[in-house]
């Protein structure tokens, strides 16, 4: 269904009109003219028997002439229009306003049928039986005139008699129907509701009032329904196959058989949406020249490859346009029609030009979504936002190909999911603009400056959903924790993007952007005396930013006079905090993950043995590999847990939710001058030695998450993506 809301809103976007023209429209300049070869049909109130016949197929124009003659009539041979020799020139010109989206064999089928009405009504047929070339005929064929007559009476206004109700096909041994549920409207076009075509009427026992069904293969068309159809036909652009669109011709009358008379060769199907090879029609298969071999077909596409390469697009394009038309290879055809669509916007067509080919791709090859993410990003950069973000929407349900070759990988990585997010951020749907941005987040491929971009984007989310307090914190789990960010004079400085960002990440967390927070300076190491200058501008820039940003807001400053590093930074920290309750964050990470602040504070209020729960930048099980790091690493919880914890067998100062007194009384007192995982994680790996899983108690050291639950942080340090 989506896929159906997103092909009607499409043409609407690219500049269609109204689906009736004043004037003819080109249309009848692509008809065939018909030489008259038979005076008299040899049938009872009809005038003559059409019956339409690729040249490629005399075979079957032969048998079927041969069940007409055999009953005594006369058709009329039609050569019919092979569609696949059309060129793009001549399908776009037909469609109008609206994407080349038919099978080539389809175009062909219309005009040919087209060709015949137009005959029809120029000779001033009063009735006409129109055929294609696979019929078969059952015992009571002869009834036909007798209905005919039968429907003057019921109906002197009929337009349209069909010699079956359904088309008929065999599977698993047994004869089934296929009836029409088939809608498609054009965008401008406005019809009765869908089960209004689905309406059937017995108007005598055995003809049958009906508004749709598939198939032309056998109809007889009165002089009403004749010019009806044309008049139709010629005042339209090309939307849908002739026998879905013929039903929409504004009061058209139509009746069917009860019972089959004149019939579609049966066809078997292998599966219920699989013909045999043998029994696929020519409107969906290319009759190609002997000719157009693969081999030519290939060397077009190596062709249009080596002028792109050598930036000489028209070649390209031209070449590209070509292959494409030549079928074969389904990915040599997808990447050609695509590139067609790219090559065009690169050479500053009009818009609605390479929108149309993009469509053109996406609508031959559905399971591929390149062209969905050109027109989502076209939609975008035109303001088109609501547009943009249907079609990126859609086509992040399209899976990634198992192959690689002419696969544009990215766009199903974090492409689609880059614009969808964005659309909605312009929207105003910041949730769903967070929820795609995190999607892309959890990837662990995705490039630097890809999640750089996200990070930045999100900086435009954060405060929207979880706007700073105002006022006293509330009785939640802001009122339980403080959040101390500790910082020092990094190569970056004095500019404030790595602080920016992990202050801003913050707010991912909602007791996070309403709770107190604190950023600690450390003091200038004496290595360092020629960042004194840029030291000093980095603090006065975020006081000025603690006065003014919302991200900064609730922000308390805090100044060490002498270099004291992680741990007397923490020490000078703590002295200001008055919840039980503390997250120690480095100015250099970034949440990237949301998690369950109130939970992991209910499980340390209801289990004192958890006294460290670090939010890890791998998934959990990735820590389990070396005894020197964090190994060993499993599930086992010493008391109750209210969310996924792994117990850990390391200490580390990343990023993590603490207790207050477990840092007064237990980690500062055993920490020397310098990181402070340099002094716990020694002590647990030897506690861990002598007493095995017991020594790791008085440590409480816990990971967030399940084995395989993604990043929770992002380290962005100097060397990393802002540095750059």
């Amino acid at each position: 269904m989506k896929g159906f809301c997103f092909f009607i809103l499409f043409p609407f976007w690219v500049g269609a009109s109204s689906y009736l023209q004043p004037t003819e429209t080109p249309v009848l300049k692509h008809l065939r003219s018909i030489e008259p070869t038979e005076r008299s049909s040899g049938m009872q109130g009809v005038d003559c028997i059409y019956v339409i016949n690729l040249e490629e197929r005399p075979e079957k124009w032969e048998r079927v002439q041969k069940e007409f003659s055999s009953r005594g009539m006369h058709p009329q041979r039609v050569s019919a229009i092979n569609g696949w020799r059309l060129s793009e020139e001549i399908l776009k010109e037909i469609a109008g306003p609206y994407p080349v989206r038919l099978k080539k064999g389809e175009y062909g089928c219309l005009l040919s049928h087209l060709s015949v009405m137009r005959d029809a009504f120029k000779r001033g047929f009063d009735v006409i039986w129109l055929c294609e070339d696979d019929l078969e005929f059952s015992q009571e064929y002869g009834k036909i005139s007798q209905l005919l007559k039968k429907l003057d009476r019921l109906d002197p206004e009929w337009d349209l008699f069909f010699t079956d109700r359904h088309p008929r096909c065999t599977y698993q041994d047994t004869i089934q129907e296929m009836p029409s549920k088939v809608y498609l409207p054009r965008p401008d076009q406005k019809l009765e509701p869908p089960d209004f075509y689905q309406q059937v009427e017995s108007v005598a026992d055995d003809i049958l009032k009906i508004r749709q069904r598939f198939g032309m293969y056998s109809v007889l068309i009165s002089k009403r329904g004749i010019q009806k159809i044309y008049d139709y036909f010629s005042h339209v652009h090309l939307f849908s196959p002739f026998d879905v669109d013929v039903h929409y011709i504004p009061g058209i009358r139509e009746y069917a058989a009860a019972k089959p008379l004149v019939f579609h060769k049966l066809k078997t199907y292998l599966t219920p949406t699989t013909l045999a090879d043998e029994e696929i029609s020519d409107t969906e298969k290319p009759l190609i020249a002997p000719e157009e071999t693969e081999k030519r077909a290939h060397l077009l596409f190596e062709e249009a490859q080596a002028f792109q390469e050598a930036k000489k697009r028209e070649k390209a394009l031209d070449c590209y346009q070509r292959r494409a038309a030549l079928e074969g290879d389904r990915k040599e055809v997808f990447w050609s029609l695509y590139q067609i669509g790219n090559l065009e916007q690169e050479l500053g067509k009009d818009p609605k030009l390479f929108l149309q080919s993009y469509y053109k791709a996406f609508h031959s090859f559905p399971e591929r979504s390149e062209p969905l993410y050109r027109i989502a990003l076209h939609c975008r950069l035109s303001k088109q936002y609501l547009l943009g973000h249907m079609i990126a929407t859609y086509a992040l349900e399209i899976p990634k190909p198992q192959e690689t070759a002419y696969v544009e990988t990215w766009m199903y990585d974090w492409g689609l999911l880059m614009e969808g997010s964005l659309c909605a951020y312009y929207l105003k749907e910041y949730a769903e603009c967070k929820l795609l941005s995190d999607r892309i987040l959890a990837q662990t491929c995705i490039p630097l400056h890809i999640r750089q971009q996200v990070f930045d984007s999100l900086l435009w989310v954060y405060s929207k959903l979880n706007p700073p307090l105002q006022g006293e914190t509330k009785d939640d789990a802001s009122s339980k924790i403080t959040v101390i960010t500790t910082t020092n004079p990094i190569p970056s400085i004095p500019d404030t993007r790595f602080l920016y960002h992990a202050q801003a990440s913050l707010f991912r967390i909602p007791a996070f952007a309403r709770c107190k927070k604190i950023i600690v300076f450390d003091g200038l190491q004496p290595a360092f005396e020629k960042r004194a200058e840029d030291y000093e501008k980095y603090k006065q820039k975020v006081i000025e930013l603690a006065k003014t940003d919302p991200y900064f807001s609730n922000t308390e400053l805090i100044f060490c006079d002498k270099w004291v590093h992680l741990a007397g930074a923490m020490k000078e920290a703590i002295k200001h905090v008055a919840t039980p309750y503390l997250f120690v964050h480095q100015h250099d990470f970034v949440l990237q993950k949301d998690f369950d602040l109130e939970a992991i504070l209910a499980t340390m209020d209801a289990n004192p043995h958890v006294k460290h729960v670090r939010l890890a930048k791998f998934p959990t099980n990735m820590y389990a590999a070396q005894w020197e790091f964090d190994a060993p690493v499993d599930q086992v919880i010493e008391g109750p847990a209210f969310v996924p914890l792994s117990r850990t067998g390391g200490w580390s100062d990343n990023d993590h939710i603490t207790r207050l007194d477990y840092y007064k009384d237990f980690v500062l007192p055993r920490c020397g001058h310098g990181p402070m995982e340099w002094s716990l994680h020694p002590a647990l790996k030897n506690a861990m030695l002598q007493q095995g899983w017991k020594g790791h108690l008085p440590f409480g050291t816990y990971l967030l998450g399940n084995p395989a639950d993604g990043g929770y942080i992002f380290h962005a340090d100097g060397r990393g993506i802002w540095s750059k």
